[in-house]
C-alpha cells in the first residue's frame, strides 16, 4: 500500500468512526462515509468492498488508536500502581474533559451497540473486552473482582457520555479511585509490579 493509499484509508476510517460515534450505525453507509471524508463512493469501495468490511475495519482502527492513547498515557509514569490507575481512568472515559475523550467513548458505545446485535464489529469487540478483563484479572489477582471493576469502568464511561453534568470527569476519577482503593490496588506494597503491568 502506498503512502497516499494508506492516508486515504485512514481518512475513510476516521470518517466512518465519526459518523458511528456522532450519528449512529445507520448513518455509516458507504455514501455518507464518502461524503464525510470528502471522497467519492468509489474511493471508499476501492478500500472496503462492503459496509460490513468498512465497519469492522473502523472498529480495528479505533482499537488501535485506543492502544496508542493508552501507551502515550502511561509512558513516563514511574509507579506501576499509578500506570494502572491512569489506564482505568482512560477506560472509564474520565481521564479528562476533552472532546477527544468524549469522541473516543462515543465510538466505543457505537461499537458496543453493533456488537450487541451481532454486527460486523462483534467478534473483534468481544475478543478485545475479554482481553481487557483478563488483563484486569492479572492485575488485581481475582477474576470476579476484575469483572466487577470492568463493569464499573464501563458504567462510568456510559454516564460520562450520556450524563456529563451528573458524572463529571472529576467524579468519575474519584469513583474509580475509590474502587481501586477497595481492591487495594493503590497499595504499592500489595503486588506492585504485576498489578501495574496488568492493564
Amino acid at each position: 500500500m502506498t503512502r497516499d493509499s494508506a492516508t486515504t484509508r485512514e481518512q475513510i476510517l476516521d470518517a466512518a468512526t465519526s459518523l458511528l460515534a456522532n450519528r449512529g450505525a445507520e448513518h455509516a453507509t458507504v455514501r455518507k462515509v464518502a461524503a464525510e471524508a470528502g471522497l467519492s463512493a468509489g474511493a471508499v469501495q476501492h478500500h472496503f468492498k462492503t459496509r460490513d468490511e468498512l465497519i469492522a475495519a473502523a472498529y480495528e482502527h479505533t482499537a488501535e488508536l485506543f492502544r496508542e492513547t493508552l501507551e502515550a498515557t502511561v509512558t513516563g509514569i514511574g509507579s506501576p500502581t499509578e500506570r494502572f490507575r491512569a489506564a482505568c481512568h482512560l477506560l472509564a472515559g474520565c481521564a479528562d474533559d476533552s472532546e477527544r475523550t468524549r469522541a473516543a467513548t462515543a465510538a466505543w458505545m457505537a461499537f458496543a451497540g453493533i456488537a450487541a446485535t451481532g454486527g460486523p464489529a462483534a467478534p473483534g469487540y468481544r475478543e478485545a473486552w475479554q482481553q481487557v478483563e483478563d488483563n484486569l484479572a492479572a492485575a488485581v489477582g481475582d477474576a470476579e473482582e476484575a469483572a466487577l471493576l470492568l463493569a464499573t469502568l464501563d458504567g462510568i464511561a456510559v454516564a460520562r457520555l450520556t450524563e456529563p453534568d451528573r458524572m463529571t470527569a472529576e467524579r468519575g476519577r474519584a469513583l474509580v479511585d475509590k474502587q481501586l482503593a477497595r481492591l487495594a490496588v493503590a497499595d504499592d506494597n500489595a503486588g506492585g509490579s504485576a498489578r501495574g503491568h496488568g492493564a
